[in-house]
């Protein structure tokens, strides 16, 4: 890819990373009853008052079952890093958003250098684009929500699992156990990753050939999960409290805790309810992606690295979508890394018969059109219609598909 078009992409990018910034929210635009308000008190408390806050917000949580819809205060992860940004910088909404947008720019700036090593610049750049423009991500850069931190998170562990893979790094697999016991700390939701891991080691294994040892099976399995059960018994203050916290936590999703009007409303639903809400916010690279899945599927054409995020997003989505309450598109932004990166891929195919040069020359122009929905939709959405939580409903009626009230 020559430096023009490499320049080029990036003043968007870094478009991009600017209109994040100067939307974030006024302080009195946040909803202090709504996850955002929660987790600017846990971090808040935390950062005013110490780590052994934790505890006593624990012992709350797992006291008043009506809390337990609520972001839960074992998050220890975000809210600790969340905490020492605020300690910092000052509590505030607008720091918190602010926090957000930190790691939105890790998040694209992480993607861009694996997405180089595995692929090249001519893939890079454009999947780099599209990640940075992503109504999605854009929107909970700008908000006081855990969803940014998570996802940043999430990535390191997913692409550095994937450089273990590939190149027997003992290091990619050291910084891969700390960033998925990280981010199991971030959000429970994250042991997700446990299932995907064991699923992609043996698929490397046994489709692929590849001859990796079973210790680091069993190292990737119970490392992450044995280093978050310490420490979060260790904040609960004893294995009995920890016991108690995982039945609240669970009972979510296995109905044993009450119901609240806002999860009723918002949070259920099919299993395609994430695929009409992508398609909501980024229409054109959801078929793409939709068509490079069925194009992959029906031609065989797998590699170790297609296989790998192919697998990563099926899992996953498999899993939440089953479950009660997780019908939000934000608890799923992690695959949407995956989306971007098959946008780019399919692009290449659709393209692959001409010669090397005006395939670039294609792809980069469909790509700067993708730029274009995208930083639309975004507008569209969580500038002009200032939409806080994108939950169907919301963005049904800010696309004027049913009426808003």
């Amino acid at each position: 890819m020559s430096k023009l078009y490499r320049a080029i992409f990036g003043i968007f990018i870094i478009f991009c990373v600017v209109s994040v910034y100067i939307n974030i929210p006024a302080e009195d635009r946040y909803f202090q009853a709504a996850d955002e308000g929660y987790y600017l008190e846990f971090s808040g408390n935390i950062a005013e008052k110490g780590p052994l806050q934790f505890r006593r917000l624990i012992d709350y949580y797992i006291a008043f079952p009506e809390t337990h819809l609520f972001p839960p205060p074992s998050r220890i992860g975000y809210i600790s890093l969340a905490a020492i940004w605020l300690k910092v910088w000052g509590v505030s909404f607008v720091n918190l958003a602010k926090f957000s947008f930190f790691c939105y720019l890790l998040f694209v700036l992480l993607c861009f250098h694996f997405s180089r090593k595995f692929f090249s610049s001519g893939v890079a750049y454009p999947f780099t684009l599209l990640l940075s423009s992503s109504p999605l991500m854009m929107a909970m850069g700008k908000r006081a929500l855990l969803e940014s931190c998570f996802n940043l998170f999430c990535g390191l562990a997913v692409w550095t699992f994937l450089d273990f893979l590939l190149t027997d790094k003992k290091r990619s697999f050291i910084i891969c156990l700390a960033a998925t016991w990280f981010t199991i700390l971030i959000k429970e939701s994250s042991l997700l990753l446990l299932v995907f891991f064991a699923c992609a080691f043996l698929l490397s294994r046994y489709y692929f050939k590849r001859k990796i040892p079973w210790s680091y099976l069993l190292g990737i399995l119970f490392v992450p999960a044995a280093a978050s059960v310490f420490v979060f018994e260790f904040f609960c203050g004893g294995f009995g409290q920890f016991i108690a916290l995982v039945k609240g936590i669970l009972g979510t999703h296995f109905g044993s805790t009450q119901e609240s009007r806002y999860a009723l409303m918002f949070g259920m639903g099919p299993w395609y309810r994430y695929i009409m809400d992508l398609l909501l916010l980024s229409p054109a690279s959801t078929l793409l992606f939709i068509g490079y899945c069925g194009y992959v599927l029906i031609s065989r054409k797998w590699d170790v690295i297609t296989a790998y995020f192919f697998q990563y997003f099926f899992i996953i989505y498999l899993i939440l979508s089953n479950l009660k309450y997780t019908k939000v598109i934000r608890y799923l932004i992690n695959l949407d890394m995956v989306i971007n990166l098959f946008s780019v891929l399919a692009l290449y195919e659709l393209f692959r018969q001409r010669d090397r040069l005006k395939q670039y020359r294609i792809v980069f122009a469909s790509a700067l059109v993708l730029f274009f929905f995208n930083y639309q939709d975004f507008h569209q959405l969580f500038v002009r219609q200032d939409i806080y939580d994108p939950v169907s409903y919301r963005l049904l009626a800010a696309k004027k598909i049913i009426p808003y009230p």
